[in-house]
């Protein structure tokens, strides 16, 4: 019996974590706000369990998603800077949002996303 509800119980949290898993998944419009001012990219990001790929606007960077907490890291091209350096970041999911913040160079920035797709 102990058997059975645990059984159960295992079940509904891997259906539980697969469905918030697919709230991340898809296309996003990610704003990064600066004092200097702000971007917008365009972000794909993909999970497998905690493992999260992301692409943005044509550049790799990978992280984790894990109860709502979005973290990815990599290098990162601003076209309004003209540059490209290592983002960090980290976001909580909130309903269709995104909201966090960044490092990425020298510059620290708010994020917000929502989902395009």
């Amino acid at each position: 019996m102990i058997l059975r509800f645990l059984g159960i119980i295992s079940l509904s949290l891997l259906f539980i974590s697969s469905a918030l898993a697919a709230d991340i998944d898809g296309n996003w419009s990610i704003t990064f706000s600066t004092a200097e001012g702000g971007s917008t990219i365009p972000f794909e990001i993909m999970v497998d369990g905690e493992t999260v790929t992301a692409d943005a606007d044509g550049d790799a960077l990978e992280g984790t998603y894990k109860d709502g907490v979005l973290k990815i890291k990599g290098p990162m091209y601003v076209p309004e800077v003209g540059m490209s350096a290592t983002l960090d970041m980290t976001a909580q999911l909130e309903g269709n949002d995104l909201t966090g913040n960044a490092t990425w160079d020298m510059y620290s920035a708010s994020v917000y996303g929502v989902k395009v797709d």
